[in-house]
């Protein structure tokens, strides 16, 4: 529960000060929550070793898509130092946060790769739907660019944790 709360905590932290221009708030904030996850996961280290692996995988994955969806014309992120080459550091702590979340608490899905597109699909259309709602982003097409970015990671999380899962079998 603990998790589930601090990614939304983090989620609308970092939305919500960077529609306001001030994204290096919920940047502290989310690197507070982080790591305090971090030392709690640090006492279960054969775990750890695997969680940072996918907090690697997913969040490199994550912010070459949001990076290419700038350079693309798609998603125009408020609070972002780094336009037009590259996505803000406030979507990083969103990507590090996701990645928590699917490890510690999504594992079940890992094995469903249908069931997580599908999921894929519908939750990054909303969520980067309501990004655009709360003002943090400006979908450059409207509903179809948040549909763009759910296709996207319909089909690359289930990859990215099919990956992660082999490569965790060998670690």
């Amino acid at each position: 529960m603990y998790h589930l709360l601090s990614y939304y905590l983090i989620w609308f932290a970092c939305l919500y000060t960077a529609a306001h221009q001030q994204a290096w708030i919920g940047i502290v904030i989310g690197v507070m929550v982080i790591s305090g996850q971090l030392t709690w996961q640090f006492q279960v280290l054969d775990q750890m070793r695997h969680l940072l692996s996918l907090i690697f995988l997913v969040t490199l994955t994550g912010m070459l898509v949001d990076s290419a969806m700038i350079w693309l014309n798609i998603i125009v992120y408020k609070d972002n130092y780094f336009y037009p080459y590259f996505c803000p550091l406030w979507i990083v702590v969103l990507w590090i946060e996701f990645s928590i979340v699917i490890h510690l608490l999504l594992r079940p899905l890992w094995v469903k790769p249908m069931l997580t597109g599908f999921l894929a699909l519908i939750g990054f259309s909303l969520a980067y739907f309501a990004a655009e709602r709360m003002g943090a982003a400006h979908l450059v097409y409207g509903v179809y660019s948040a549909f763009i970015v759910g296709l996207i990671w319909m089909l690359l999380l289930p990859a990215l944790l099919f990956i992660h899962h082999r490569r965790e079998q060998y670690l």
